[in-house]
């Protein structure tokens, strides 16, 4: 039996694969899984929300395709990138010609949501855009915010919404805080310039006060130096004397040996 288990445990090691893959394969393609099916609503944005309504018909589905066919139309004219929200459609039509009508109103809530976010988003951005070229005009520093708007822009594009919601509100609180420290810049630069409008004669007269001190200051200071520098070659002198004396006295001894 050992040999035999040897033998085939390679085949059994493959048969385990290939049913896993295909079961996983089945959940992915047939939308069979253990919690129901899957559908694009799973990766709704989290501000997405759905609640049955209370009149789920044919006529209702129909209508509310139409009008995510729209929505559709509406986000190609807004130059993002349209492809979930086709998918989304498709999934939705498919619902509908299995009479799934509650799946399908879920779906095309989904479109409508999407549509209604990214145009928000959109205004928003067109917003935050020109407070920033206003704010530069102003002279407030706008570093890192054209990698941060290009971000943005990248996120409204592709439909991530959530992503475009966080970006925006750094944005919007980073452009905040730069125009608050421009502004507290702006009124020390202007309380020190009135300081100096509004006192300039006192200002002059301080100044004019400082020199006339400062000038008796500095001959003092200057005859200080000067005392100190008499003395000191004074005593250079003095020292310069006994190296003469201790010399001659050396050589008036050495002439007489």
């Amino acid at each position: 039996s050992n040999t035999f288990m040897r033998e085939h445990i390679g085949y059994f090691a493959t048969l385990v694969v290939v049913v896993a893959a295909t079961l996983i394969l089945s959940l992915v393609t047939n939308g069979d899984g253990i919690t129901g099916q899957f559908s694009l609503v799973d990766l709704a944005p989290k501000s997405f929300t759905f609640s049955v309504p209370d009149n789920v018909s044919l006529e209702e589905a129909s209508f509310a395709l139409d009008n995510s066919r729209e929505d559709i139309n509406i986000l190609r004219t807004a130059n993002v990138r349209t492809q979930f929200v086709e998918d989304a459609l498709r999934e939705a039509e498919t619902a509908f010609e299995q009479e799934n009508y509650v799946q399908v109103l879920h779906l095309t809530s989904l479109i409508e949501h999407i549509r209604k976010d990214a145009i928000e988003l959109q205004d928003g951005n067109e917003l935050l855009k020109r407070n920033i070229h206003a704010a530069e005009e102003e002279g407030v520093s706008m570093e890192g915010f054209p990698v941060m708007m290009q971000s943005i822009d990248e996120a409204i594009y592709e439909l991530r919404l959530d992503e475009g919601h966080r970006l925006m509100f750094r944005a919007e609180a980073k452009l905040d805080e730069a125009t608050r420290e421009s502004s507290r810049l702006t009124r020390v630069a202007l309380l020190s310039k009135n300081f100096v409008v509004r006192y300039w004669w006192q200002i002059i007269l301080v100044l004019i006060i400082l020199a006339i001190l400062a000038r008796p200051a500095y001959r003092k200071m200057h005859k200080k130096m000067l005392k100190r520098k008499v003395a000191k070659l004074k005593k250079q002198m003095a020292f310069n004397k006994e190296m003469i004396k201790s010399l001659q006295r050396r050589a008036f001894v050495d002439a007489n040996m």
